[in-house]
Order: structure tokens, then sequence, then C-alpha cells
């Protein structure tokens, strides 16, 4: 687990000789979500992540997208140092036992780069086209307990150690859940809303969250992870912003958008500054974008290295 509190931008007390020889050195760290291609397209998008200095190569674990093990597994090949994520599981969609072998198997052949992203919050839509009863927050909550308890029980049974976790939140007996069990939290920064839709929560409602997990028994020692909605690269923040707003976040004014540290607006040095205050503010030190990102969020990585 990582022992950073709150405003500290240095990951530190790393968990594999990996991290404290590639990602504890780093004052932030940076995922991508890549989503569906073939297995070429993916190999090369896998590759091109790396190379533009992405620390975290992620997917989900969607229907009607790739199986993120077998996606993972061609980016495990085509790198040799990016860290690879589910971002993030659904365990009522699996057989736990099942799971668990995935889950280790895919961080054998990857010489220990997985990271196991978990939530409890996909929408009702997924359970359903699974053929799964959409329960309520606690007993999802109690199905995801139960995959970890799995995980831990088979990965004592084979001699082996479980990945880090992360688990991905947006309600409070999610986040309280995720402070207890795992070692990153991600603040998905979004509810859904009518139709599946999402709506992003606004930045006091994540300083909030912020403010909850921190005080948990071993909040201080927590990795937030923050899921970038949207990176656009403009020249004029304000009136890029104010019109994007409407559809995007209409129950938000626009300095209340141009708040959101999850919407990312400005020149690629505004982005990066952005991104330090978020840092110093909230205590996120692991970024994560989507895949249509990639290359106008690269050059915001090279200027935070540059410090």
């Amino acid at each position: 687990m990582y022992a950073c509190g709150p405003g500290q931008l240095r990951l530190c007390s790393a968990v594999r000789t990996y991290e404290e020889e590639f990602v504890g050195a780093l004052p932030l760290r940076f995922g991508i979500c890549l989503f569906s291609a073939t297995a070429d397209q993916w190999a090369a998008k896998s590759r091109a992540a790396e190379e533009s200095g992405y620390d975290v190569i992620a997917m989900t674990d969607v229907l009607g997208f790739l199986p993120p093990f077998q996606a993972l597994a061609i980016a495990a090949t085509s790198t040799t140092r990016s860290r690879l994520a589910t971002y993030a599981i659904n365990p009522a969609l699996w057989n736990h036992a099942v799971l668990a072998r995935e889950i280790l198997g895919s961080d054998q052949f990857s010489g220990g780069r997985l990271e196991l992203g978990l939530s409890a919050g996909f929408p009702p839509a997924q359970y359903r086209a699974a053929g799964v009863e959409y329960a309520d927050t606690r007993a999802r909550l109690d199905t995801l307990a139960d995959a970890l308890a799995t995980l831990k029980d088979t990965a004592a049974e084979s001699g082996r150690r479980p990945p880090r976790v992360l688990i991905a939140a947006r309600e409070e007996a999610d986040l309280d859940f995720a402070a207890e069990h795992a070692d990153t939290v991600a603040l998905v920064g979004a509810e859904f809303g009518d139709g599946g839709t999402l709506r992003l929560l606004s930045a006091d409602i994540l300083a909030d969250q912020v403010k909850r997990i921190r005080s948990a028994p071993s909040g201080d020692t927590l990795e937030l992870n923050l899921a970038v909605k949207r990176v656009v690269v403009t020249g004029d923040r304000e009136a890029t912003a104010a019109a994007l707003r409407p559809e995007t976040a209409p129950h938000l004014t626009d300095e209340e958008f141009l708040d959101l540290p999850h919407v990312l607006i400005g020149t690629h040095r505004q982005i990066a500054d952005r991104l330090r205050d978020s840092a110093e503010r909230y205590g996120f030190t692991y970024i994560t974008v989507t895949d249509e990102a990639a290359d106008d969020f690269a050059p915001v990585i090279r200027l935070l290295r540059a410090g």
C-alpha cells in the first residue's frame, strides 16, 4: 500500500520492487483506459501508450467491449514496464473462483504487473444484459467483499500474492468500503441519471468524498485515483467551457464547470497546472484518462514530469 497522506505528491512505500523502481520515483502516475479494437490495434495502442509515458494501461469490464483479461494479455506482450489494470471489474457478473483464477493468472503471466480494479457501481442495464439481478448497494458491496475474500483464499492456497486493489466509488457506502478494503480509491466523479446517463459531481462534492475517505482509519495511506471524464486542449478555456457545459453539465454554472478536477480544459500547460492543483487540493496522485484523450494528454504528462 502507498503510505502518502493528503497533499503529498510523491508515491512511497510501494508494495513491489517494480513499483519501487518505476512508480515510486514519480510525483504522479497516469493511466489510460483503452477501448475496443482488433488485436493488432490493441497491441499498437498499448505500445503507443507506454511510449507516451502512461504508467498504467487499463481495460473496463463492460458487456459490448473486449474481455478485459484477454485484452490485458495482449497489452502485456506488447509492453515491458506499464502496469496493467482492470478499470473496473464487476464481480456480480463473475463466478468468484473463476475470477480469482483469471486475476492471479494474468498477474503471473504479466510478470506481476496487474492492478485489480473493482466496482459495485455499474448501471442496472449491465446486470439486465447479463441476466443478473440488480441488487441494492449493500448487497452489491457484499458481493464485492466475497470476490475479494475468494481471491485472498485462492492466492494463499497457491502461495501467490494478490495484486494491489483499486475500488471505484461514487456513493457514501462505496467510499467507506473502498477506504477499508482498497489500496487505491478511484473517485468516479459522476452519478447515474435518468436512462443510465452520467451526471457529473461538483468539485465541492468530490472534496467531501475525499474528506470522507481520509477520515477512515487507513485513509491517509490510500492512493487516490481521479477518473477524468473529458480532456479538451484549447487556447480559450472560458469560451470552450461555456460551449461544452450546457450539454455536459447543465446543472453547473460555467465557473463550477471549470472548477471540476475531472474535466480538463485549456492549454497543455494550464491542464498540467490544474493537475498539480488537484494533487495539492484533493490528494489525487493517480490520473486516468480515456482512449480518445491519449494524444492530447501525453504532452501534459511530459510537462508534469519536467517539473
